[in-house]
Formats: structure tokens, C-alpha cells, sequence
């Protein structure tokens, strides 16, 4: 398929052979009176069907529902839906799937690396039964070209068969393919089906941030050339959030988009400043996590999202086992946006000294020991130190940070230090190495900060 063709001509699926195991899921309802979702409310499985989210989906400011839910995708240039949701299409539309029962047609179709097939199944359900009307699955192999010392007993074990295809029209028809794409490809033509990739991708840290997206080359779908209408399906029994949750949840949200009148909004609903729900973090260590990706956009935002949340009444200390602290983070900004691309996009910039003082001045513990980026319980004065940052070391024991205290090790920040020298000037990669005479140079004005005699 010539991605390069108009959408509204495009049919076949965005590639057979993905990089990676991929599943799409197709619905086409048989009851030209009803619309799909109309048509999966009658499924046993389905507790309700949230109509036309479709503007903050395309946009990417949709907040999920609790529970089990699925993206229906309704399409402009096709009769088939889209079912996008992080279930596998035979645990939706199998025979012991969620959809088992609904009435139409399901097609479901993907690779699994793993066992190294493409695979293609079409049932259609009557009211009555359902049948398998094809199930296609390659053989395993890209239809390479067979070594002689194959066994001949393995070759041609890809399979096709389903109501429409009897033995000997299966045959015939597999004969004509010239390799597993294009029977793939055939197949999903003749169905008048196109498969751009559409899923949803959730964000790694935060529990209910996540955009719809397309495969590569087919960004073009997610607008309203291709896509008619989205609509939520939910599966029950359903779960509910109190209205404090429901407002804590657009405040993550907010968060991940660093959109401060959407976090201002929702504090306003009341949501919460501590532990998000279905989350082990709080707004304020997700907005300073979110800022210390590589690709963070609106790093200066960040600033005035985290002012509103301690303003709020956010506590700087309240942290997930094993996270790291704000401390911490704000090390890991300050690295990212003076690397690569970032070091250039001087816009794009979070003045960390600034945030440090906003954060001890609203109770941030300067001698907390955290176990986020080190094993060892390193302390704020530990890690700026480590990290050769002598404003932040300055600003931490101006507001008492106690130069003594030690990590699990029994080191201070200042023998932490000098065990960091001494491993640099016996590193095992010479072209690694660092004398500690160089290393005591370069982190002059640290060493004279925290000098246990300092």
C-alpha cells in the first residue's frame, strides 16, 4: 500500500512485518440501522458508551475513565471501526472473548514477533452463532526462497481456511500469493479494510496520560479526513471516582501536559496535592519528573505548575518508595537541557536554582536521605555535590543542610566525594580515567563548601 495514496483510497494495513508485535482490531456492524456503538451496547460485557470525545482525544487532553475502557473509532472512508484498548483482539472478539456477543462482523489481524506469524481471523456473529468466515496465519518465515536441506514436511504450513475458503479454494488462492505481505495485504483489501496502526499510547510515568497515535507515515489519520467520531466503551461492573478523584485524575493530566490553567482548574475542583489515585506519586514529583525528559518542551511552565501545586498546599517531601527526590530531579534537568539539542533551546529552559529555593522555602527536607537515583541513601548534599553543583550546595547548607550526616555507607558528602575520585583515577577504561588532581581542580569550590572543618 502506497502510504502516499489519498486516505479515502488507502486500504491493506500500515505493514505486515512490524518492528515489533503489533494488534489491530476492526468492527463492521451487519445492522445498517445501527452505528457501531449502537451496535456493541448489545454486547453483555459493555456497562456503557461515552458518545464523542472525539476533540479532546485528537488533542490529547482525554482523561480515561476508571476500569476496563476501549477507544471506538468511527471512520469516514470505510465501514469498518476501530477498537483501540491494551486488550489482544482475541480476548475481545475470541470465542470466549468480551465482544463474543455482539452482532457483525469482528476482524482481527497483527504480528506476533515472538512466534514469528502474521495472522488474519474474520468472524461474523448472527444473532445466533458465530463462525470463523477466514483465519489466516503465516508459516512463520517471510516466504524466503526454501534451502535445499529443508524438510520438505515443513514448507507450505501456512494455514487458510474459515467458511469462505474450502480446502481446495484456499489452495488455489495461496498459490497465487508471491509472499506473506502480499497475501496479508490481499486479504485486508478484498475486506475493504485499512489498518493505519492506530493506538493508544500510554506515558510511562504517569498512570492516565496517553495519546492516540498512528504508525509512522500515517500521522495523517488522526484528523477528521479519516476519523468520524470517537466514542468510549466501558466494560463493567463500572468503577467510580468520587469527584475529588475524578478532579485528581485531570490534574495528572494537566501535569503531563504542563497546561497551568488545567492544573488550575482542577485544583480549583479539588484535587488532591498528595498521592494521585491509581498512582504511587504526587502532581508536584510528576510536573519535576515530567521536565526532566529530554524531550520536556515547556520546562519554563513547569516552574509556575509547580508554584500553583505548593501554593496548594503540595508537600515537597511526600515521595513514592524509591523515588527520587526533588533534589534529585531538578540534577537530572539541570543535565538534560545542557545536552545535545537541548543545550541549544535556551527557550526552553528551567532555572533549577530559582525552583530549589521556592521548594526549601515550602519545607523541603535538605537532609532526607532518598534511594531514587542512588543505592546507597544518598542525602541532598551527597548528590549536588556528586554532581559538581556548588550554587545548590551553597543554597542546602544555607538552609541547614548538615554537612556530617552520612549515607548508608557511613560517608559524608565529603568522603562520598573523594571515594567518587579515587574510582574515576582507577576506572578499568583508561580513556575514562581522571586523576584525583584534576578531579580535586575541577571541584574546587565544592570541596572548600563541604569541608567537615568549612
Amino acid at each position: 500500500m502506497n502510504k502516499r495514496n489519498p486516505i479515502a483510497n488507502r486500504r491493506g494495513s500500515f505493514t505486515t512485518w512490524g518492528d515489533s508485535s503489533w494488534n489491530a482490531v476492526l468492527f463492521r456492524s451487519t445492522n445498517d440501522s445501527l452505528d457501531p456503538a449502537e451496535a456493541l451496547l448489545s454486547c453483555k460485557a459493555i456497562a456503557e458508551v461515552q458518545r464523542d470525545v472525539t476533540a479532546e482525544t485528537l488533542q490529547g487532553t482525554w482523561v480515561p475513565p476508571a476500569g476496563k475502557w476501549a477507544l471506538l473509532i468511527t471512520h469516514k472512508t470505510m465501514l469498518w471501526s476501530t477498537v483501540v484498548c491494551s486488550e489482544h483482539g482475541e480476548s475481545l472478539f475470541g470465542d470466549d472473548g468480551l465482544f463474543s456477543d455482539v452482532i457483525g462482523e469482528s476482524l482481527v489481524t497483527g504480528d506476533s514477533d515472538s512466534a514469528g506469524v502474521v495472522y488474519l481471523r474474520l468472524r461474523k456473529h448472527d444473532g445466533i452463532e458465530s463462525t470463523t468466515e477466514i483465519e489466516w496465519v503465516s508459516d512463520g518465515v517471510r516466504w524466503e526462497t526454501p534451502d535445499p536441506e529443508d524438510d520438505p514436511e515443513d514448507d507450505g504450513d501456512t494455514y487458510l481456511g474459515g467458511a469462505r475458503f474450502s480446502k481446495n479454494t484456499a489452495e488455489v488462492w495461496l498459490q497465487q500469493r508471491t509472499s506473506a505481505e502480499d497475501a496479508h495485504q490481499k486479504l485486508l483489501t478484498d475486506l475493504d479494510a485499512y489498518v493505519p496502526g492506530l493506538h493508544f499510547l500510554h506515558d510511562a510515568r504517569l498512570s492516565n496520560v496517553g495519546r492516540l497515535e498512528a504508525a509512522y507515515g500515517h500521522d495523517d489519520c488522526l484528523s477528521d479526513h479519516f476519523i468520524q467520531r470517537i466514542d468510549v466503551i466501558r466494560f463493567g461492573p463500572l468503577k467510580e471516582f468520587t469527584r475529588s478523584e475524578t478532579a485528581s485524575r485531570e490534574l495528572e493530566s494537566a501535569v503531563g501536559r504542563v497546561d497551568l490553567e488545567a492544573v488550575r482548574t482542577a485544583l480549583s475542583k479539588g484535587a488532591t496535592t498528595g498521592r494521585l489515585p491509581e498512582s504511587r506519586h504526587t502532581a508536584l514529583w510528576l510536573s519535576l519528573e515530567e521536565a526532566s525528559e529530554y524531550s520536556a518542551k515547556n520546562r519554563p511552565v513547569t516552574f509556575d505548575v509547580v508554584l500553583e501545586l505548593l501554593l496548594a498546599g503540595a508537600n515537597p517531601n511526600e515521595l513514592a518508595e524509591s523515588a527520587k527526590s526533588p533534589v534529585e530531579q531538578l540534577l537530572q534537568i539541570d543535565y538534560v537541557q545542557t545536552r545535545g539539542k537541548a543545550k541549544k533551546a535556551m527557550a526552553n529552559r528551567l532555572n533549577t536554582l530559582v525552583l530549589l529555593d521556592k521548594l526549601i522555602g515550602f519545607g523541603l527536607d535538605v537532609n532526607a536521605i532518598s534511594y531514587g537515583s542512588y543505592a546507597y541513601g544518598y542525602r541532598p548534599l551527597h548528590s549536588t555535590a556528586l554532581h559538581n553543583q556548588p550554587e545548590m550546595v551553597r543554597r542546602l547548607l544555607e538552609a541547614g543542610a548538615d554537612l556530617m550526616l552520612t549515607n548508608d555507607r557511613d560517608a559524608t558528602p565529603w568522603i562520598s566525594l573523594h571515594n567518587q575520585f579515587e574510582s574515576k583515577a582507577n576506572h578499568f577504561n583508561k580513556r575514562q580515567r581522571v586523576s584525583i588532581e584534576d578531579n580535586m581542580q575541577r571541584y574546587a569550590e565544592v570541596l572548600r563548601l563541604i569541608r567537615p572543618d568549612s
